[in-house]
């Protein structure tokens, strides 16, 4: 950026010693490239065209020098809309101590807390003419210097100003009687140690909506007539008791007619009564938390027809007593009421009248009321109005008895929070019949086991967030389908590290996502079970015999293979008992012995062995067959149907197969003739051999033999 404004100076003078009109012309259009190429150079990504200090560092739009020992403000560019400058060192503040703020108008945020301001000068923020928030919170600035300030600002039009721990100059009557018509609607004072806040001071703000006097020393607190305020805050003071918002005693025009919310908890006030709130006609929440109060009286909010929220909790050890009405508002919808482990009965004037008058409540947080002196009755009773809660809470109320007493009748429950109790068990479906409900808390009670029946998966899964954390859970079969839940649900499970086996003593102490159960152990066979195993099993052997009767050739042809791959030895040089092994049916016997021995045999002196002449006597068929195929020079497959359909004849096939494939075993197919069904093991066979095939009388069989012969000689 420096760069850029550098070289826009020098244009400038350039522009202004140039005056001709021919040269102003020229330079008129130069001076608009020149504001392009400027603006495009700011546009850029800062780190571009801008370095900011080391010590700053950019988060989105704003400027962040946070405890940098910095004792002026750093470059900062023009597209920045605030500056977070904090605990830093700035103790006399001027105009010139934004001069590096390229462009003022611009900034919307500042915050300047803790610089150890002492002087700021009246004109020093008149260019933030777009200041929407400024804190100057921990400066203990010089009361003129302040009150000349405040001033200022009515005129940049500031809405939101922050004085927290400005110090006592803050404290002084005059400091704020500029502010008169200013626009700011948000004012913050904590930690000021104001002690007295009188009509003087209040009638300056009368444009405030929010107005924060928390965590001071604020013993009186008068109002003037306040038409904007819509929030004020004044917790953790020293009030005896509620300020007055009435315009006079004989009226009851307010002096905060358009007030929603008022907090003052954590003060001194022992005593409230309905005219402590009188003249709140607009009020919708109301705070009284940590106070004296001793009794909660009847129709407390009658003077408060639009409040919507309420929160009570005693101080330290102090007894708190609800009187019959207490909480009668038709318009109440918000109750956070807190005890201090005392019994409902000691708390609660009348039971089953304490809600009864407020038919509207759908929100209910109660903590520390002990439950278990009430009977069965009084315990029904004391919920039983509350029809249309959506978030119900009972935090540490000593609970023992199952939840559908006190929540039957909630139907409509979105939240519903029991942590912290006494809760073993859970013995119908109270909590799981609750259509709306996404919420869950069940955790620190006593509950060892969960019912599927009674907390159904579908229940669960239907669930946003359950946390079950912190029971004693006893890790076995019956938690199994919990455990289950837990590990593939995606119902967020809240304190999810604190869900840990209080036994059995093998589990105890680790953690239910790392309990795991075999089938069996969860699972035993029950004698239905045992007989269709014992069914499974015999109809499988059934299934298997019937396999290897079907395959029976297959196997038998596999299993000699491998004894024939054991046994088998090289034999040097041509010693063969045989020339040739004939494999054929019985039926085509007559064929054999009457056709095919004469001209091997006979004619040609070939030696052929047959099964019915040259099988051994007494030895096994398979081992003839393969012994005598090992013994034979190569084999003769003399095909047919009846061959096709032979059992032995197709474990023939499958030994010279196999030893055509791998020993190169020669195989002369003779078709005697023609096979219509042919195996797999044929097929495969006769697409890796030549074939011959019969043909009787004449030349065509005088053809046949002398093809015959001279495989032989090959």
């Amino acid at each position: 950026m420096r760069r850029c404004v550098q070289l826009k100076t020098v244009f400038v003078l350039t522009y202004k010693c140039n005056h001709t009109r021919k040269t102003l012309n020229i330079m008129a259009k130069l001076k608009l490239l020149m504001d392009g190429l400027i603006t495009l150079c700011l546009l850029l990504d800062i780190s571009g065209c801008f370095k900011l200090d080391s010590r700053c560092h950019f988060v989105r739009e704003y400027v962040h020098c946070l405890r940098a020992n910095l004792t002026y403000i750093p470059k900062i560019p023009d597209n920045v809309s605030g500056l977070l400058f904090s605990d830093n060192y700035l103790p006399h503040v001027t105009s010139d101590t934004f001069m590096n703020i390229s462009d003022p108008k611009k900034i919307t945020y500042l915050r300047l807390a803790f610089d150890h301001i002492k002087t700021i000068k009246n004109d020093s923020l008149e260019s933030f003419t777009g200041l929407i928030s400024l804190s100057l919170t921990g400066n203990h600035i010089e009361a003129k210097s302040l009150r000349y300030l405040l001033g200022v600002l009515c005129h940049v039009k500031i809405t939101m100003l922050t004085l927290n721990s400005m110090g006592s100059s803050i404290r002084s009557l005059q400091i704020f009687s500029l502010l008169n018509n200013c626009e700011i609607k948000e004012l913050f004072m904590k930690r000021n140690a104001f002690v007295n806040i009188t009509r003087g001071i209040v009638q300056h703000f009368d444009n405030v909506k929010f107005l924060d006097l928390c965590q001071n020393r604020i013993k009186l607190f008068q109002l003037t007539y306040m038409k904007s305020l819509e929030k004020l805050e004044l917790s953790h003071n020293r009030l005896t008791n509620v300020p007055i918002f009435c315009m006079g005693n004989k009226t009851s025009a307010s002096m905060v007619p358009k007030i929603r919310g008022f907090f003052i908890r954590y003060n001194y006030i022992t005593n409230i009564n309905p005219k402590s709130f009188e003249c709140l006609t607009s009020l919708i929440e109301l705070r009284l938390g940590g106070n004296h109060i001793a009794v909660f009286p009847n129709d407390m909010l009658l003077k408060m027809p639009f409040i919507q929220s309420l929160t009570i909790q005693p101080y330290n050890d102090y007894n708190t007593y609800v009187e019959k009405y207490a909480f009668r508002s038709n318009s109440l919808s918000y109750l956070q009421f807190e005890s201090l482990n005392r019994p409902a009965n000691l708390i609660f004037h009348s039971i089953n009248d304490t809600f009864k008058n407020s038919p509207n409540l759908t929100y209910l947080h109660l903590a520390f009321i002990y439950m278990n002196t009430l009977p069965v009755s009084s315990l029904h009773g004391l919920f039983a109005p509350l029809k249309r809660l959506k978030n119900f809470s009972c935090y540490d109320c000593e609970i023992q008895r199952n939840p559908s007493i006190f929540i039957g009748d909630m139907t409509e429950l979105v939240k519903l929070n029991l942590e912290e109790n006494s809760l073993e068990s859970i013995n119908d479906n109270s909590i799981s019949s609750k259509r709306y409900l996404k919420f869950l808390y069940l955790n620190d009670n006593k509950f060892s086991h969960l019912s599927r029946q009674i907390l159904p998966i579908e229940f669960l899964n239907q669930l946003d967030l359950v946390d079950f954390a912190e029971n004693p859970f006893l890790c076995n079969c019956a938690l199994e389908w919990f455990i289950e839940w837990l590990k593939t649900t995606d119902t967020k499970i809240r304190h999810s590290d604190h869900y840990i086996c209080a036994g059995p003593d093998r589990l105890a102490g680790k953690s239910l996502f790392d309990v795991e159960f075999t089938y069996f152990e969860c699972h035993p066979l029950k004698p239905w079970m045992w007989a269709i195993i014992i069914v499974s099993f015999f109809l499988v052997i059934l299934i298997i015999s019937v396999l290897v009767y079907c395959n029976r050739w297959n196997i038998k042809h596999l299993i000699y293979l491998y004894r024939m791959k054991r046994n088998y030895k090289q034999i040097d040089g041509d010693n063969y008992l045989y020339d040739a092994f004939v494999a054929y049916s019985q039926d085509d016997s007559d064929w054999v012995i009457d056709k095919l021995l004469p001209i091997l045999e006979t004619e040609s002196g070939y030696k052929l062995c047959i099964h019915e002449r040259d099988f051994g006597v007494g030895a096994y068929i398979n081992d003839n067959i393969v012994q005598n195929i090992n013994n034979s020079k190569r084999m003769i497959l003399v095909l047919s149907e009846s061959f096709v359909n032979s059992g032995w004849c197709t474990f023939e096939l499958k030994v010279a197969l196999g030893k055509h494939i791998e020993e190169d075993f020669p195989v002369i197919v003779i078709i005697l003739q023609e096979v219509r069904h042919m195996n797999s093991s044929l097929k495969i066979l006769l697409k890796m051999t030549t074939y011959l095939e019969w043909k009787d009388g004449g030349a065509e069989e005088d053809l046949f033999w002398n093809k015959l012969q001279r495989t032989f000689k090959t």
